[in-house]
C-alpha cells in the first residue's frame, strides 16, 4: 500500500464497495503482524534476573500501565490522515493485543545492557514488590499518509504513591518504503527509542 496515495486510495475503495458487496469475489487475504521478533532479551538474561532474590539486587521497575488513545485499541493497522481521520486496514490486524506486545517490547529493550535496574511487566511474579512503578500513555503510535510513523506521548514514574518523574516523549521515523510491513518494522524501531529515553531517566533515577 502505498502511503502517499492513500487518500486516493480510500477514495477508490468507497466507490468500488458496492461492486464486491454483489460480487462473488474470493475472500480479501488478511496479513496478521507480530511488532517484536527480537529474541536476544531471551538468549542471554542478566543475572540478577535468573535469580531475583539474590541480596545485591538492583531496584525493580514494574511497568504498571500502559494507557492506549481508543483509536489504537483495535486490532486493525491504523493510518493517520492530513483531514483529521483514521483509515482501519481490514486486511492488515495486530496478531496480539497492542498494549501486550509495547510493553513486551518495551521491557525487553530497557533490561538489555543495563544493571541499574530491573523493568518487569505487571504480571511477573515480583512485579508486586516492586520499587517504582512505571505508567505509559500512548497518544500515537501510527503511520501516517505523509510517509511517516510517529509514537507520542507521556510517562509517570512514581514510587508508593508519589510522583517522581514525569514527561512527554515524541519520535517520529520517515518511510521510505509501501506497505504495512515497512511500517511496521519503523514501529518496532520507535519503541528502541522510546526504551533508550526511558533509560536514560531510570539510570538517574537509579543513581
Amino acid at each position: 500500500m502505498n502511503f502517499i496515495q492513500i487518500k486516493k486510495l480510500t477514495v477508490f475503495m468507497l466507490l468500488s464497495a458496492s461492486l464486491f458487496s454483489c460480487s462473488s469475489s474470493a475472500p480479501l487475504t488478511i496479513n496478521h503482524y507480530i511488532l517484536d521478533t527480537d529474541i536476544n532479551a531471551y538468549t542471554a538474561p542478566k543475572p540478577t534476573d535468573q535469580n531475583p532474590e539474590v541480596s545485591a539486587k538492583p531496584p525493580r521497575v514494574v511497568l504498571k500501565q500502559i494507557r492506549l488513545a481508543k483509536y489504537l485499541q483495535q486490532s486493525q493497522l491504523a493510518i493517520l490522515q492530513t483531514n483529521q481521520q483514521i483509515y482501519y486496514s481490514q486486511q492488515n490486524i495486530w496478531s496480539e493485543s497492542l498494549e501486550h506486545a509495547i510493553a513486551r517490547a518495551l521491557v525487553n529493550d530497557v533490561n538489555q545492557n543495563n544493571n541499574s535496574y530491573t523493568l518487569l511487566t505487571n504480571n511477573e511474579p515480583h512485579a508486586g514488590k516492586s520499587d517504582y512503578q512505571l505508567t505509559l500513555q500512548l497518544d500515537h503510535f501510527v503511520a501516517t499518509d505523509k510517509s511517516e510513523v510517529i509514537l507520542a506521548g507521556k510517562y509517570w514514574l512514581t514510587q508508593q504513591g508519589n510522583l517522581v518523574q514525569n514527561a512527554p516523549f515524541y519520535f517520529e521515523r520517515t518511510l521510505t518504503e509501501d506497505g504495512f510491513s515497512h511500517a511496521v518494522k519503523q514501529q518496532r524501531s520507535l519503541l528502541k527509542a522510546l526504551a533508550k529515553h526511558l533509560q536514560v531517566s531510570l539510570q538517574s533515577m537509579a543513581n
